[in-house]
């Protein structure tokens, strides 16, 4: 599977639980978390 295709499939399942992403270059670790009620997963491109 390539990288694009895993990406759509992970973002299917993230609204299936209704997770929000949060894409962004920065100096921090990708996770989890809650902000203001809110599930969010946040990747480190």
């Amino acid at each position: 599977m390539k990288p694009g295709q895993l990406f759509e499939q992970f973002e299917k399942l993230a609204e299936k639980f209704e997770l929000r992403i949060i894409q962004g270059k920065g100096d921090f670790h990708g996770g989890s978390c809650i902000i203001k009620k809110d599930k969010v997963i946040v990747i480190n491109k």
